[in-house]
């Protein structure tokens, strides 16, 4: 009997061992995740996949891949760190954007990013850390004779749109602010329920001067204490209960609208095709293409 248990607990953990353990994701997996999140806009998805890779150490064999990595990965840094919603935030952002870039530099000291293609504020922050770096960067910069190092470039076309909003609309009703923050469901509710309000209030009016004779005045009854005079009265109560809730509910929308209110709106989304702006014109075609206001951006790594 005792055989029997030793036996079938080693047939279990033997079965156990066997078992095919989770296939890890490879850091040549996880650069192109990180490539296809940048295509689609996802930046935050970037960091996800290409801190393990970098932090606390960089796991990737290839210097070109390397190189690309933090580049992606600075640039994601950058991006977060323009959505920071405190000072603290944003700066801690700005200082792990500048790191990756500097540790991009110390593996190519000559690495470039095309002004002309890339954002201005990303462009400069990165010559700010090679300028910053000056000494240290040509000291591991390597005399190359004359000999042009190869480069890949991969071509990414991202339009990024910036749109000022108007601080006298958070004091509009019917939630117009909260619909300028892009806060859908409180400027759903704040409409609904200010439109139903408002016209129980107008609608409690009309009743009520409907109820008036042609003197001027409500017939009290028999007894002077029902017929229209007692109805004009309730009518009137639900008429100043509903004005009260709607210039609640206004009041209530105002501050909310102004403590979310944010000056600019940034929308970045990349984009399958070059811009009709990038696009050589036809012949005969006038230079102007009608394209919405905003601008492109082209990210090449």
């Amino acid at each position: 009997m005792r055989f029997l248990v030793i036996f079938a607990l080693f047939f279990s953990l033997s079965v156990n061992a066997q078992e095919a353990p989770e296939t890890a994701i490879t850091p040549e997996e996880r650069l192109e995740l990180a490539q296809v999140a940048f295509r689609t806009g996802d930046f935050n998805q970037i960091r996800s996949y290409i801190e393990p890779l970098l932090v606390p150490e960089p796991t990737i064999e290839s210097r070109e891949a390397r190189i690309e990595a933090r580049q992606l990965l600075g640039v994601a840094y950058f991006y977060e760190a323009q959505e920071a919603t405190t000072p603290l935030q944003k700066e801690e952002l700005v200082v792990a954007a500048k790191y990756q870039f500097l540790e991009l530099l110390r593996e190519s000291p000559d690495h470039q990013l095309d002004q002309m293609l890339y954002p201005a504020s990303v462009a400069e922050l990165f010559e700010r850390v090679r300028a910053e770096n000056k000494a240290e960067l040509d000291n591991l910069r390597p005399n190359t004779d004359g000999q042009t190092q190869e480069t890949s470039v991969q071509t990414f076309y991202v339009e990024r749109r910036v749109e000022s909003r108007n601080f006298a609309l958070n004091f509009a009703p019917f939630g117009l602010g909260q619909w300028q923050n892009n806060q859908e469901v409180k400027a759903t509710f704040f409409g609904v329920t200010q439109a139903l309000a408002l016209g129980l209030n107008i609608t409690s009016y009309i009743i009520i001067e409907s109820l008036r004779g042609e003197d001027g005045y409500y017939n009290p009854g028999p007894d002077r204490r029902s017929g229209d005079f007692q109805d004009a009265l309730a009518w009137r109560n639900v008429m100043y209960g509903s004005a009260i809730t709607f210039v609640t509910l206004w009041a209530a929308s105002i501050i909310d609208g102004v403590i979310n209110f944010e000056e600019t709106d940034i929308t970045i989304r990349a984009l399958d095709a070059p811009p009709p702006e990038l696009l050589p014109p036809r012949e005969g075609s006038s230079l102007w293409t009608g394209a919405p206001i905003g601008w492109e951006l082209v990210f090449p790594f």
